[in-house]
């Protein structure tokens, strides 16, 4: 009998291996494609400029010990100078990408252009691939299901927006997994109560601070989550006890965190203002961070010395109204991605949102809309950056979670309350998000949407049959990744119509653009015009690069331009030359590339018309 169940053991661990090996495998296949051939707008800043860029800067700072330069960056991208550095090791010919230097306009060698990108490119993409393994790990503690952890790692893996997003050299490239994994830490800490976790948490949330500043939302979610699991317990003695350490743990957490914080960034020792406004000081932080600091003492004192006395009552006050809180929240999101769903797919815009730019930031005539109009505007991007699976997925399982009982209730509550709290954030900031800043709430959503296939399909079937359902998973991920290659961080559901976009391209399209000008004849001794950075590097001849024609060109200089690069980007970055360019050139282009057939997300070439 015993040799039977060891038998069945290895068959399923066998199962999940092969299937971890396989999405792992088709990640870094879809992830190394086209890895080199493209660069985007900020990339720059941190791997060339001004000196060689930040992630140089940062070492050379080290390395020098003048520890007030190690803050390179508001974000700060401390964690990025450490993984993506490490292309320092194998390309650091910095000096050989630019073959004719010049104030606004130079000659690149696309060669070189790409090494370089490929050896900042690839630690990113190879750390988030293998640092799957811990989130399978993590994810599978804290159900105690290795189906669905595997599950939740496919989905993260095969996600067109997770595997663009780790392929840009950019902040947040990082901070999505270690917000991720940090939070997933803590609710570990929370079910099990070992120092481990809390170790294991302080670290992460310090990883996730040193990524980007906007890690601190985490700050007053870990105590409300801290609140939420506390209801969970009916007696009072042992409510007590784990308040004590629950109160004792979150404060130990956050001591760990912005150690971490001081330790890789010492910049923040010799100016404490910098440590003050890249964590608890963040936009308003301030105040939420002091009351709950003293609501946990309180916590503390009460169970401490009190036996919990005052916070029990108010616990067993809030546990009546909690179910009703919980289906609230599901509500509330389901409803809201329904409608948005429904908005801009079929229903021709029926509630009258009025149409913004998505990466409008802070600009006057997103804060000027209502309230309602703002929610629908921040959510519309990443409701349609979401596969049908996943989205079909999050909202049977939160109409499930209203209507009927869940396996893991408190879990989907929690994930749930995250997104609401995140766009209230950035409500509050008056910020309308585009993909890229809310790339921390994919791989929740992917878990969030792991649990629904478990919760309906998974968990009732047998392990041969939840081994063809995963590859099946896998299977339709692949396709979406398929369509949208090589450029996944612009990926958009068909739910969107084609006439609509959620990104811009974000540098892609670039270097094809390049290689239609390389192949042209002479093509060394052309000028061209480019309105973003995308397609200078890789292109062969003189190029000038967006501010430089209205910084340095002349009408004479005008005449010496061959070709005009213009893109969506670069018309609202350069708004007043490029709408005199674009009546200058009505013709039509001589090259087209529309990025994932969108119109709108486009990257034209025309012809110069010279005197």
């Amino acid at each position: 009998m015993l040799k039977n169940i060891s038998a069945e053991k290895i068959k399923k661990s066998g199962a999940i291996i092969a299937l971890f090996i396989v999405s792992l495998s088709l990640y870094f296949s879809f992830g190394f494609h086209h890895i080199a051939k493209f660069e985007t707008a900020d990339e720059h800043y941190w791997i060339y400029d001004a000196t060689a860029g930040r992630i140089h800067d940062y070492w050379d700072a080290i390395a020098k010990k003048d520890w007030s330069r190690t803050r390179i960056n508001d974000k700060p991208g401390v964690m990025l100078a450490y993984i993506s550095g490490i292309g320092i090791f194998f390309e650091d010919g910095l000096q050989k990408r630019v073959t004719t230097p010049g104030n606004y306009e130079s000659a690149f060698s696309s060669a070189e252009t790409e090494k370089i990108n490929f050896a900042f490119r690839a630690p990113l993409l190879i750390f988030n691939g293998l640092f799957a393994l811990f989130l399978f790990w993590a994810i599978k503690r804290l159900t105690e299901n290795k189906w669905l952890a595997m599950t939740a790692v496919i989905l993260i893996l095969l996600n067109p927006i997770i595997i663009g997003v780790s392929q840009i050299i950019n902040p947040d490239s990082l901070l999505w997994i270690f917000s991720f994994s940090s939070l997933v830490s803590f609710l570990n800490y929370l079910k099990y109560r070992k120092r481990s976790d809390v170790i294991l948490c302080s670290l992460l949330l310090g990883f996730a601070l040193l990524s980007k500043y906007s890690a601190v939302i985490f700050i007053p979610f870990f105590f409300v989550v801290m609140l939420v699991y506390l209801l969970q317990e009916k007696q009072q003695f042992e409510f007590a006890q784990k308040a004590k350490r629950n109160a004792l743990a979150y404060l130990l957490i956050l001591l760990g965190a912005f150690a971490v914080f001081a330790l890789l960034m010492p910049a923040v020792i010799l100016s404490p203002s910098y440590f003050y406004y890249g964590t608890i000081g963040f936009k308003g932080m301030a105040p939420i961070f002091w009351s709950i600091i003293a609501l946990d003492f309180l916590i503390f004192f009460d169970a401490r010395y009190l036996m919990s006395k005052h916070t029990f009552y108010l616990a067993k006050r809030i546990e009546k109204i909690f179910p009703h809180i919980m289906k609230i929240v599901l509500v509330l999101v389901a409803i809201m991605f329904c409608l948005v769903l429904a908005n801009w797919s079929i229903g021709d815009n029926f509630l009258g949102i009025k149409g913004l730019n998505f990466d409008a930031g802070h600009d006057y005539s997103f804060r000027r809309q209502d309230f309602f109009d703002k929610l629908f505007l921040e959510i519309y991007p990443l409701v349609f950056s979401l596969t049908p699976l996943v989205l079909v997925a999050l909202i049977a399982l939160w109409i499930k979670g209203v209507f009927g009982k869940l396996k893991y209730p408190l879990l989907v509550f929690v994930l749930s309350s995250f997104v609401i709290v995140f766009y209230a954030a950035v409500l509050k900031q008056d910020l309308l998000v585009n993909i890229r800043y809310s790339v921390m709430l994919y791989p929740l959503l992917m878990l969030l949407a792991a649990l629904s296939i478990d919760e309906f399909i998974l968990g009732k079937m047998k392990s041969f049959h939840k081994f063809i359902l995963l590859l099946l998973v896998i299977g339709i991920s692949s396709i979406s990744l398929w369509l949208i290659k090589p450029y996944y961080f612009n990926y958009a559901n068909d739910l969107l119509p084609k006439d609509s976009i959620v990104t811009g391209a974000w540098g892609y399209g670039g270097y094809e653009a390049a290689q239609f000008l390389n192949a042209l004849p002479n093509s060394k001794n052309l000028k061209v015009w480019s309105d973003y950075w995308g397609v200078c590097s890789f292109f062969n001849g003189i190029c000038v690069q967006a501010s430089g024609y209205t910084n340095y060109m002349g009408k004479s200089e005008e005449n010496t331009i061959d070709y005009y690069v213009m893109t969506r980007r670069g018309e609202m970055t350069n708004t007043k030359t490029w709408n005199r360019l674009k009546e200058d050139l009505a013709g039509k282009p001589v090259w087209e590339l529309n990025i994932d057939d969108r119109p709108d997300n486009f990257i034209r070439i025309y012809r110069a018309e010279k005197d």
